[in-house]
């Protein structure tokens, strides 16, 4: 029996708040009390005690992590360190989590390589590769590529969250911070490129159209640039039950089930989209009260949410307002511009 595509986004979007729910059972059974959710530190609340702020910013000060030493190695001073590493890197934490990441990449990296190489220049799919049938270039039901992917993402979330609970160490201790930020922010640019000449960049106010070559090239290869940024990421944290990587994790999940869903309608289905890039704005801000003060964590946090504003919504209750005067209207109708 079919699936339906758009059925199963809200699968996906229950599911990846199974697995935040998930990381942290496993947690409070592997480490007790030392695997704290920790939104605010009740001992140091929003890190404003300068005994913890003052050489160990910007990483968070969670009471039971470092009474008497906690889990970890003792903070360090230099901003980029990450917190979340064992005292001694293991070799075979290394060896595990790049080895897993580099066949989870290759793995997904192959997925998208098929199903662009299935699809035809007439516009369909071809009737003898690994989905077995011809079809359209979109779909309602879920093709056997589809599925494919999506057993592959799950099989490499369990292995890492098994990972985590063997080694611990991720790929963090052999790769510098600023690689796996790098890594979503070049997504996010990528986000922004795509939908800059249909929705604009601020206000609505249509954007990149000088360079819609340069859009057409990224709308036809983001697939592997993204999951390259999500499965980096993905790789790069361990599975910790604190409540900004529970977060991040669903996040990543999120775009994960995204890229399993090419070539069909859920893939393109605003709703669904606009959850994926909003739920940077929760992780933002959960994050920024973890590791901020109480003076730095709300501009932190307006920042996040006047983006999802002005990127997001803004050009949709615009046009909402000016054609139909009622907000109650579902957004995707307005557009109805191709992809």
């Amino acid at each position: 029996m079919p699936v339906q595509s758009e059925t199963c986004t809200v699968l996906g979007f229950f599911g990846a708040l199974l697995f935040g729910v998930i990381i942290v059972v496993a947690g409070k059974i592997h480490w007790g009390d030392q695997a704290p959710l920790c939104l605010v530190p009740a001992d140091v609340p929003f890190q404003d005690d300068v005994q913890y702020n003052r050489s160990d910013y910007p990483n968070p000060r969670c009471a039971s992590l470092i009474e008497n030493g906690g889990r970890f190695a003792n903070d360090r001073s230099d901003i980029m360190h990450y917190f979340w590493q064992l005292e001694s890197t293991t070799v075979a934490s290394q060896t595990t989590a790049w080895v897993f990441y580099s066949f989870h990449q290759l793995a997904v990296w192959s997925t998208i390589y098929v199903a662009q190489l299935e699809f035809s220049t007439q516009g369909s799919f071809q009737a003898n590769g690994v989905n077995k049938a011809a079809g359209p270039k979109y779909t309602k039901e879920l093709r056997r590529i589809n599925w494919i992917s999506l057993g592959l993402n799950l099989f490499f979330w369990v292995l890492h969250l098994v990972q985590t609970h063997i080694w611990y160490d991720a790929t963090a201790p052999t790769a510098h911070e600023s690689s796996s930020q790098g890594s979503v922010i070049l997504m996010l640019i990528f986000v922004l490129m795509m939908e800059g000449p249909k929705r604009g960049l601020f206000f609505g106010r249509p954007a990149m159209t000088w360079s819609l070559s340069a859009v057409d090239v990224v709308k036809r290869y983001h697939g592997y640039a993204f999951s390259w940024a999500v499965i980096y990421t993905f790789w790069y944290h361990p599975m910790e039950g604190y409540l900004g990587h529970v977060f991040g994790f669903i996040h990543v999940w999120l775009v994960m089930f995204q890229g399993s869903m090419m070539y069909t309608t859920a893939h393109l289905n605003r709703y669904w989209r606009m959850v994926c890039e909003a739920w940077v704005f929760l992780h933002g801000m959960i994050i920024s009260m973890q590791t901020l003060g109480s003076n730095s964590w709300p501009m932190f946090t307006l920042y996040v949410e006047d983006l999802v504003y002005f990127l997001l919504l803004f050009c949709c209750f615009a046009v909402l307002l000016l054609y139909n005067s009622i907000l109650f209207l579902p957004c995707p109708h307005v557009f109805n511009v191709a992809d």
